[in-house]
């Protein structure tokens, strides 16, 4: 069993009605209370939340979920007062501070020549 509040925004009592009776029709809908100063329809049931949206929605209303959770609000039950053990404080550890920072290697980049060794760049060699 879940409960759902969904604000609609009804302009009359036709509007009122035509939303009221789109959602009965959907399966799973245990109970239906409304809301008319709030303008919000409160759901009970074993249904699909987004299957009322979609059908609020389809009817040209502005629909909105305000609340989906339990039914019925779970029973609290009392609790037994226990005292809670008192925390030993940790002795404080030193702080050791490494001074050493290591020196990062890298390889230099590579630099490659071509060199020419024709005395005319542009002539034709066959060989």
């Amino acid at each position: 069993m879940q409960k759902i509040i969904v604000s609609v925004d009804f302009h009359d009592d036709r509007c009122r009605q035509k939303a009221m009776n789109s959602v009965t029709g959907l399966l799973g809908i245990n109970s239906i209370s409304m809301d008319i100063e709030k303008k919000q329809l409160t759901i009970i049931g074993d249904f699909d939340a987004v299957d009322i949206i979609k059908k609020l929605r389809k009817k040209d209303y502005h629909a909105n979920m305000v609340f989906l959770g339990p039914a019925e609000e779970p029973k609290k039950k009392p609790e037994e007062t226990v005292k809670p053990e008192p925390v030993k404080p940790e002795p404080a550890k030193p702080v050791v501070i490494d001074r050493f920072i290591p020196y990062v290697y890298y390889n230099p980049p590579a630099y490659y020549y071509v060199h020419s060794y024709d005395e005319n760049p542009s002539s034709c060699v066959i060989s």
